[in-house]
């Protein structure tokens, strides 16, 4: 039987996520993985152990001395799946369906040590079908989340049979993948207290705790090795992150918000926010307050009271990191509270939602099967606004306020689209809100160069480069207006300047190329084309170049 359910999710995850297999790169992806040159170059995978997620130079010239996130294995999976599909957002996409279903049978396996079966078999199918996880699937830059959740999962389980079965190597295994997945995430952190959870359920001896010494341990290492990438910076948080007693007031406010949505899934978005609170009596922390009490009642009057709490328990316990990302946005001037923060946490809820249908013997009936195909419904829905940076960014800007720079990256994915009276749109709702800033100028650049006006494009570049001068890539629109001009020697000057403040640069080594070929210099054509192709190896367009100027 167990096999048989097994397949079961297989089949529901794979049709209810079939059409972000169709999706493109958006919002991020394209930082993290279409422009990475870490994860295409095998000169520079090393690097991978050794910087923070954006901290390659394309992306943080500077080094952002905050929010340090140290995720090797996100991008070593990038690079995996780079080796295997090249730039085809197809193979991304598939890699993450296949994660969401490997995290799926963990928590069907577990759930099933820990639980009746069937409340085992009800927990992991939410967990499959819940809108709730859509962002981090059909998102590829979600990635962390689905490997984090894979290998926390993976730690607990193999805990869990160590701490039945009494063999060692168990216990090795658990602590290898809570290693792995340290080098995840940040939140693998808390790892020690879902081990602390496991052996409260199973009401093992005092001295039974004492296995959790090594996950602390880990812990202490990995804060080493944080220290030791990003020195004085590793524990860094942002600048406009609320102080404690806020956090703490927000956090309680946004809890009750998380648990009616994962009820109630609605309006499913990827900043979804609620306003920032100043004390606790509100209405959201007073039907908290009654939850818990509500919990805490079923605890001490039901046969599973153990089971109710450690799904309570879970809940807040993966909830925890959530503490140090509030405020990060003060542009929005409210609470954050993204959907893929529930990833992991929510298998608590998932747990005490499966033991209420099994108690009230729902599983069987008519409503169960309708409950699930609206789940169903709604993910497979809510996926379609990850098919584009159009449709994630024109979703996004529903739910926010007007003034955010979210309508500069809506202009700039119009753009690419050929849809320029709905960029120019943008454009000009940007240059009102932010009119001081480097971005206005550029974007009104791109827009003109279009428009094929060239001249008028680089007068706005320019301006740009006034506010900022460190903007490497405006030196690359620069040369593309110049060389639609015909001064191809102009072209080459201003990508000089590209190319000094980042000398891997990979869409300025490929124009200096191109441009020598248009002066007839192949030599020094090929000298670039190939120092383009130490970035990314396998492009098949670069080869062909480089044969082309020999």
């Amino acid at each position: 039987m167990k096999k048989s359910f097994i397949i079961i999710l297989c089949c529901l995850a794979f049709v209810i996520y079939s059409k972000s297999l169709n999706s493109g790169f958006v919002l991020d992806d394209e930082a993290l993985v279409v422009n990475n040159p870490l994860i295409k170059s095998a000169s520079l995978a090393p690097l991978i152990f050794v910087s923070g997620l954006y901290d390659y130079p394309e992306m943080n010239l500077n080094k952002i001395p905050f929010d340090k996130m140290y995720r090797p294995l996100q991008l070593a999976s990038y690079s995996f799946d780079y080796k295997i599909w090249g730039i085809n957002p197809f193979g991304f996409h598939l890699t993450n369906i296949l994660l969401h279903i490997l995290n799926g049978v963990l928590v069907y396996l577990l759930f099933s040590m820990l639980a009746p079966i069937a409340v085992a078999r009800i927990a992991s199918i939410l967990f499959i079908i819940h809108p709730i996880n859509t962002s981090v699937v059909s998102y590829i830059s979600g990635r962390a989340d689905l490997l984090v959740c894979f290998f926390m999962l993976a730690s607990v389980f193999f805990f869990t049979r160590f701490a039945i079965l009494k063999k060692k190597f168990l216990c090795i295994i658990s602590i290898f993948c809570a290693a792995l997945a340290l080098l995840c995430r940040e939140s693998a952190i808390i790892l020690p207290l879902f081990i602390m959870l496991i052996l409260y359920l199973l009401k093992k001896q005092a001295r039974d705790y004492l296995n959790i010494i090594p996950f602390v341990l880990l812990g202490v290492a990995y804060l080493f090795i944080r220290y030791a990438v990003f020195g004085p910076y590793a524990f860094s948080v942002h600048p406009d992150n609320l102080g404690f007693i806020p956090s703490v007031t927000n956090l309680l406010n946004i809890i009750p918000r998380y648990l009616l949505v994962l009820v109630f899934p609605y309006g499913m978005h990827m900043f979804r926010s609620t306003p920032f609170v100043t004390n606790l009596f509100n209405a959201p922390f007073i039907f908290f307050s009654l939850f818990i009490l509500v919990i805490v009642y079923l605890s001490f009057k039901e046969k599973l009271n153990k089971l109710i709490t450690f799904g309570l328990l879970w809940f807040i316990a993966g909830f925890l990191p959530v503490f140090s990302s509030l405020g990060a946005y003060p542009w929005l001037k409210r609470v954050m509270m993204a959907e893929s923060w529930l990833y992991f946490s929510s298998l608590g809820i998932f747990l005490l939602f499966a033991l209420f249908l099994d108690r009230i013997k729902i599983s069987r009936k008519p409503v169960f099967i309708l409950l699930l195909l609206f789940y169903s419904t709604v993910t497979f829905i809510n996926g379609q606004q990850w098919r584009s940076n159009v449709k994630a960014f024109e979703n996004i800007l529903k739910y926010l306020p007007d003034n955010n720079p979210i309508h500069k990256e809506l202009a700039r994915a119009y753009l690419k689209s050929g849809m320029q009276k709905e960029a120019e749109k943008e454009v000009n709702k940007f240059a009102v809100l932010f009119p001081e800033a480097s971005d206005r100028y550029i974007l009104e650049g791109d827009l003109l160069y279009y428009k094929n006006e060239p001249k008028q494009a680089l007068e706005k570049y320019y301006t740009a480069l006034k506010v900022n001068k460190d903007k490497i890539e405006v030196y690359y629109k620069l040369s593309l207006c110049y060389e639609k001009l015909s001064d191809f020697n102009m072209a080459i000057k201003v990508l000089v300047n590209s190319l000094m403040l980042n000398p891997r640069y990979f869409d300025s080594l490929v124009q200096m190329g191109d441009l020598y070929v248009k002066n007839n210099d192949f030599a020094q054509a090929e000298k670039y084309y190939r120092l383009a192709l130490n970035i990314d190896p396998s492009s098949k367009e670069l080869k062909e170049k480089i044969k082309n100027a020999k």
